[in-house]
């Protein structure tokens, strides 16, 4: 009798607490898959930065971390939200594709249409590093369809009367030399100097050089963002990082950091909207 009593109260206790989780475990899943759904709802920002180097507006589109998601067929919200802002030049800032997937259709389709609004620059960011050394060719998948790509190279431009060098920045300065090397002789140019780096947290090096404009991506807007606080934590900066969006400044140069267009991670965004951001170059 006494271990039938103990079974019924053991059986109880199950109970009690299965319909205790249960509903968190429901309202935890609709949190999630809301988050999850509305992670993806593509933003736009738009920044200002004035130079005394020219006379004439320059309107620069940032196309940051896309990651192989797609904002309707073969991308067709995002070239569409790119052609009303008819940029002179648009920015590719790296990680356009998936390191663990061999899916390079993506970079492949949004290449094409860029190309086709304006002229395209392509810097490399780890994912594509991470496919270039499993022996895929991005460098002839990027030519292919018409996009400039630089890895640690630069190219001279004229954009409405503007000279702009641009640069693509392609490994940590920090620790190679073959980068610092190119980051130093791109600083010494006299024209308009434009760097796409992936990475923000390489800016104690570049913001110290003579650089108009450095344009990143890489951090996702740190994934979760709190009301008030910004980036709750980002790898490579640690918790409640600086630079994961925005605009920063120093004596020499201006970096735009982009919150980017997908996520590589299972983690999903949280007040932390994707974003295609838009930079004018204004007299100044």
């Amino acid at each position: 009798m006494k271990n039938k009593a103990g079974k019924k109260k053991k059986r109880k206790w199950y109970i009690s607490a299965l319909l205790f989780l249960l509903p968190a475990v429901i309202v935890m899943g609709a949190v999630y898959s809301y988050l999850d759904i509305h992670q993806y709802d593509l933003g736009v920002t738009e920044y200002t930065v004035s130079s005394k180097k020219t006379e004439t507006n320059v309107k620069i589109a940032v196309v940051a971390d896309l990651h192989n998601h797609e904002y309707g067929e073969e991308n067709i919200e995002l070239i569409n939200k790119i052609k009303e802002k008819n940029p002179d030049l648009i920015a590719v800032v790296g990680d356009v594709v998936m390191k663990d997937e061999d899916n390079i259709s993506v970079l492949y389709s949004v290449l094409c249409s860029l190309t086709e609004i304006a002229p395209t620059y392509f810097c490399l960011g780890n994912h594509e590093l991470a496919l270039i050394d499993r022996g895929i060719d991005i460098e002839s998948v990027v030519s292919a369809t018409g996009a400039v790509i630089l890895d640690d190279e630069l190219t001279d431009v004229c954009v409405n009367g503007l000279d702009i060098v641009i640069g693509g920045l392609s490994y940590n300065p920090n620790n190679c030399t073959d980068s610092f090397k190119f980051l130093l002789e791109f600083a010494e140019r006299d024209e308009y100097k434009l760097l796409l780096c992936h990475y923000p947290e390489f800016q104690w090096r570049f913001m110290k050089y003579d650089i108009d404009l450095v344009l990143c991506g890489h951090l996702h807007g740190g994934l979760i963002r709190l009301p008030g606080a910004g980036a709750l934590f980002a790898p490579t900066q640690g918790f409640f990082p600086e630079f994961t969006e925005g605009v920063h400044k120093s004596d020499t140069a201006t970096m735009i950091v982009s919150r980017g267009l997908g996520s590589s991670s299972f983690i999903p965004r949280v007040n932390n909207p994707t974003e295609l951001v838009f930079v004018d170059v204004v007299p100044g």
